[in-house]
């Protein structure tokens, strides 16, 4: 096996179960956190936080299914990157293709993920968020409220270009040269 194909095996290996555990965890806070929010719905007394609380968790509970969502999606993609480093690394005939398939499903899930993100998540945590700073204190509010809403969308965005594209950009070079088209990784 050539230097080049053990690498992107290894990577491949790596990065999916990376991506897969993470994804199973943060699946598995999300429905917890889920759950929790429903509990403390019920558990909210009339205190003066009370009404700051209930909007918040509602808020929590509202952006579950998305998050449960993006995070599931992410925790197929690695676990499909895992199972192509294992074909790459066994020298599968249907690796490369797979390798080639996954990394265009990943560069076409980024937009997604940020729409997901940007467009649903956020949207509604900063809303939710922004109602409870005002009643809680409504200078601190207004003073917050455009930098953090700038500052996410920067943080999101930089962070799936890169994060996310840089491997499945490095597959399609790397799969897509001349020297690695028609020949199998022997």
């Amino acid at each position: 096996m050539k230097r080049t194909e053990k690498l992107l095996s290894l990577v491949s290996l790596i990065f999916g179960a990376v991506a897969a555990f993470s994804s199973a965890i943060l699946l598995s806070v999300s429905r917890t956190f889920a759950s929790s929010a429903a509990a403390r719905l019920t558990d909210l007394k009339a205190s003066e936080m009370a009404p700051v609380l209930e909007r918040l968790a509602r808020a929590e509970t509202e952006i579950t299914p998305y998050s449960v969502g993006l995070w599931g999606s992410t925790l197929l993609l690695g676990v499909a990157l895992f199972v192509v480093g294992i074909a790459l690394y066994r020298n599968a005939p249907w690796a490369r293709p797979a390798s080639l398939f996954w990394s265009l499903l990943a560069l076409a899930f980024i937009p997604v993920q940020l729409w997901l993100q940007l467009g649903v998540i956020q949207p509604r945590t900063q809303a939710a968020l922004a109602q409870a700073m005002v009643e809680i204190n409504r200078d601190l509010a207004a003073q917050l409220a455009g930098p953090m809403t700038s500052a996410q969308w920067a943080f999101a965005i930089a962070r799936h270009l890169v994060i996310y594209a840089p491997l499945p950009v490095m597959l399609l070079v790397l799969h897509g040269r001349a020297s690695a088209k028609g020949a199998r990784l022997a």
